[in-house]
């Protein structure tokens, strides 16, 4: 949630869960209907015009686009505050960026290896859970002893963590919880065999049931030989 005035801005950030975003979802929709009746009430009160509904949506609208062509250079400014506010505060991307990306690569050696290279000086102190999808890169390439590191890097990122992590798009979980389920990655990585034989990337099924992507691939199977 980002708020900017002509000079300066301020940035609110904050987990909003499906419930509450379904309600403000609704009541943003029932004002939006509210106005909407109101301007054709003003607009078709009288004459029973259909154009008159034009003349309430135009002093609105036209003050509106008024302003906003005559303030080009303060919302360039601001976007440039902003640019650099995301690019100081979060690294440029966030986690569900890395997150989306690792998924792009489709389990290609050389795409795994270019994702490593980018994601390498991300703020994992900041975000955890890049610290084991990171991990999962590394055993992607078969190399257990880096994914064992990301994940100590991961574990000591969520002491004094503030709250709940994300894991995806909707979901949260705890930092107890989460900590408990890289321990039991480490543990897993650490008792896997190399080199187990070919096996195709994950489907559906598989992304959706796991925390991280491909995780139960990985950690089932080992590194994938192409």
């Amino acid at each position: 949630m980002t708020g900017a005035s002509v000079y300066s801005f301020t940035v609110q950030q904050g987990p909003l869960t499906p419930v509450w975003w379904l309600f403000f979802q609704v009541l943003d929709a029932c004002l939006f209907v509210f106005f909407a009746l109101v301007f054709l009430g003003v607009g078709l009160g009288r004459r029973r015009s259909a154009w008159a509904v034009l003349r309430p949506v135009a002093l609105v609208g036209v003050p509106g686009l008024l302003i906003l062509f005559s303030t080009v250079d303060e919302q360039r400014f601001n976007a440039g505050l902003l640019r650099d506010w995301h690019r100081t505060y979060g690294g440029g991307r966030e986690y569900l960026d890395w997150r989306r990306e690792w998924v792009d690569t489709g389990l290609r050696p050389e795409a795994v290896r270019d994702f490593l290279a980018v994601s390498e000086a991300a703020p994992v102190e900041r975000m955890p859970g890049l610290g084991a999808v990171r991990a999962l890169a590394f055993v992607r390439l078969g190399d257990r002893e880096a994914a064992q590191l990301e994940l100590n890097r991961a574990l000591e990122a969520l002491d004094g963590h503030p709250g709940p992590v994300r894991i995806d798009l909707v979901r949260r979980v705890g930092v107890s919880a989460l900590e408990e389920h890289l321990l039991s990655m480490r543990a897993r990585i650490g008792e896997g065999e190399e080199g187990l034989g070919p096996v195709a990337p994950p489907g559906p099924a598989d992304f959706e049931s796991e925390w991280f992507p491909y995780e139960s691939v990985l950690l089932r199977n080992g590194p994938v030989q192409r």
